[in-house]
């Protein structure tokens, strides 16, 4: 690092005029040569990042030499700074005897560092300066990202750096830890959306790694026979925790080549052990899992039926927006579609709602009909599955409607073009969260970005959705349950 600083230096002592590597206001610019911006420690990745005319922050990607890519946001007006670091790597990698692992070290990561190693250090320094940290462990991700008023975000990003270049993981925590980890797991308890999810996983393929106890407990996360939970946490770090694996951003009022500075000083510490991406190949649902009605008791009251299909992963294909385009029908509660006859008849109050997932469990995309019923909706929940398989049946026979396809694409094009985004801690978590999913180019516009219609992956989407690919969730007060999902105790039957 000394020595890039220096080499830095004396090209302006011998007063040598660099071209710019970063131009205002998205200017092309004039880039260094390769040895220049190797003495720099990062690369200037040439792509035009799309975002909302009326988002006027400047963004430019870097690489930093350990192979982690950073987008960085210039904005004047920017009334606080922020960051955020991801990777592909979550629960579906915990250790089977060590379940919820890698929240676990989600929590310990943030507990000192070798050049602050004092407990909750950064904690204290972000609340001492208007600002916040938070973190979460998804099936396929970690993601940390922090708030903090613009005069502290030179130290804030060198802290939250250190705690993944030269974390402590100091065995003195883990009790404080593991019982913050246990906490989380009895809140969740309370939490209906969660214990649907948590059925959802227990009458799933127990092969597929995303069916392993996410949160994690004082149970799971323990000593045990061949598995000592600090050295699992150790090990854990040092086979997932790469440079080469991780994004980051860092939004300030600073300018692009301060934040270059600041990332290749700190983020640029990161060790690179050069990993690969984990991969899934087991299916999440297997034919046994399919073609099944799934009956839940819920914590809080009410009666909601969810039909959902098994689709491909299909995250590739965003510029078409497949799934999209058939929710965009399916969504309809125009005059004689489902939602309008779900509500005359009585049977829900406000109709269906259909979601498109292109990824669930890394290699599985979803397509769900959402329906709120009311009590004679419940009654009659089998003759709704026969009119949901109706409207499907009514769409395959209508063929692709070209014209609903440029009304979705007019709509998310108008959103785009007046999208209003609070930058928050959210915000940025959300863009490193985009950054390990899509191009670096479309980690904006990917929502709402459409080009193209491709009928053929309308129609297979349209063919997979059958009673042999259907998986019907039933919720409802009295509904007849006969087993316990094993940690949240989840009541439920099938």
């Amino acid at each position: 690092m000394k020595k890039t600083l220096l080499s830095y230096t004396l090209l302006l002592i011998l007063g040598f005029t660099a071209p710019p590597l970063f131009a205002k206001n998205n200017e092309k610019p004039t880039a260094y040569s390769n040895a220049a911006q190797s003495q720099l420690g990062f690369e200037r990745i040439n792509t035009t990042i799309n975002k909302s005319p009326t988002d006027n922050a400047l963004y430019q990607g870097i690489k930093l030499a350990n192979g982690m890519e950073v987008l960085l946001i210039s904005d004047e007006k920017a009334n606080k700074s922020l960051m955020a670091v991801g990777l592909p790597v979550g629960s579906m990698e915990d250790p089977v005897l060590q379940q919820g692992l890698a929240h676990y070290l989600e929590h310990m990561i943030l507990m000192g560092s070798k050049a602050f190693p004092e407990t909750n250090s950064l904690d204290g320094f972000l609340t001492k300066n208007g600002g916040y940290n938070n973190a979460y462990t998804a099936p396929d991700r970690t993601v940390y990202f922090l708030e903090v008023n613009n005069n502290a975000f030179d130290e804030a990003v060198a802290r939250l750096s250190d705690a993944f270049a030269q974390p402590l993981l100091d065995e003195k925590n883990a009790k404080k830890e593991v019982n913050a980890v246990h906490a989380e797991m009895v809140r969740a308890k309370s939490n209906d959306s969660f214990l649907m999810h948590d059925v959802n996983l227990a009458t799933a393929n127990p092969a597929h790694p995303i069916t392993k106890f996410a949160v994690g407990n004082n149970l799971t996360l323990s000593d045990k026979a061949g598995s000592k939970l600090q050295d699992e946490l150790v090990k854990f770090y040092q086979q997932y925790y790469s440079s080469n694996l991780m994004k980051a951003v860092l939004y300030s009022n600073q300018s692009i080549e301060q934040l270059a500075k600041l990332a290749n000083q700190t983020l640029g510490k990161v060790e690179n052990k050069q990993l690969h991406a984990p991969q899934v190949t087991e299916p999440f649902f297997r034919a046994e899992d399919k073609s099944v009605i799934v009956n839940y008791r819920p914590v809080k009251s009410q009666k909601m039926m969810v039909l959902s299909f098994d689709l491909p992963e299909s995250k590739a294909a965003f510029k078409h927006k497949t799934g999209e385009y058939l929710a965009y029908i399916f969504n309809s509660n125009t005059a004689g579609t489902l939602s309008d006859y779900l509500i005359k008849q009585g049977l829900s109050d406000s109709g269906i709602q259909v979601e498109f997932s292109a990824d669930v469990s890394r290699n599985r995309g979803d397509f769900s009909f959402y329906i709120e019923l009311t009590d004679k909706g419940l009654a009659q929940r089998e003759q709704i599955i026969s009119l949901v398989f109706q409207q499907i049946e009514q769409v395959k026979q209508a063929g692709i409607q070209a014209h609903y396809f440029k009304e979705l694409q007019e709509s998310l094009n108008q959103s785009f073009q007046h999208l209003q985004v609070e930058k928050s801690g959210f915000y940025v978590a959300e863009l490193v969260s985009q950054m390990l999913s899509y191009p670096l180019e479309h980690i904006i516009d990917q929502p709402y970005l459409i080009t193209q219609m491709d009928e053929k992956a309308i129609q297979a989407d349209l063919n997979a959705m059958t009673v042999d690919n259907v998986r019907v969730l039933v919720v409802s007060d009295n509904a007849q349950t006969d087993q316990k999902t094993r940690y949240f105790e989840a009541p439920y039957s099938v």
